[in-house]
């Protein structure tokens, strides 16, 4: 058995959001989490290292379903030359899908994310690193690597645009359905280029 309680990462992470949005993310410490939680400080750093990272902890998972949904197109065949913003695409859709449900949350984190810079450096440095983790999974499936750079570029652009879109809608909308419709202006966009 466990000698803490099952969920009580979950815990923490939503007490952390509440104070972060109450208080501000400077004026919340780890003791008030824990606090509010129900669990010491000890507790709170068995599940992380700081305070910060109860805003970034599930970024490794977040990362696995892009390059999850990479591989299993590369499984079946559909990822090479030619196919890059398809695969660099529905891997997008993938990660918007699991967000899916978790708007809420998503919306408090981004909350917080805008009101302290050092964090905001924080999140530009994990998009870029997920960015550079789906180009090296196109190019070992044989996307060449300036198509790969390109589709990953506009398929997270797309997503960034969506996702904003998502959190600042008054009324919930589907993200999967904003993201469709991020691509179709993307490519029309770039249907008007000059060739």
């Amino acid at each position: 058995m466990a000698r803490w309680e099952a969920g009580t990462a979950d815990r923490l992470r939503r007490a952390a959001l509440e104070l972060f949005v109450e208080r501000g993310y400077d004026a919340t410490t780890v003791d008030d989490i824990a606090a509010r939680t129900g669990v010491t400080q000890r507790t709170f750093f068995r599940h992380f290292a700081d305070k910060e990272e109860v805003l970034f902890d599930e970024d490794e998972v977040m990362l696995a379903v892009l390059v999850g949904a990479v591989r299993g197109r590369r499984a079946s065949g559909g990822v090479g030359a030619g196919c890059g913003l398809a695969a660099a695409r529905a891997a997008m859709r993938e990660l918007a899908r699991s967000f899916e449900g978790e708007r809420d949350r998503h919306r408090a984190r981004w909350r917080v994310l805008e009101q302290v810079p050092a964090l905001r450096g924080r999140q530009l440095l994990k998009q870029e690193r997920w960015a550079r983790a789906l180009r090296d999974e196109l190019v070992a499936a044989d996307v060449p690597a300036g198509e790969a750079a390109i589709a990953v570029e506009v398929a997270a652009g797309a997503l960034r645009l969506a996702y904003a879109e998502w959190l600042a809608a008054a009324r919930p909308r589907r993200l999967l359905t904003l993201l469709a419709s991020a691509d179709a202006r993307f490519d029309a966009i770039l249907g008007d280029q000059p060739g």
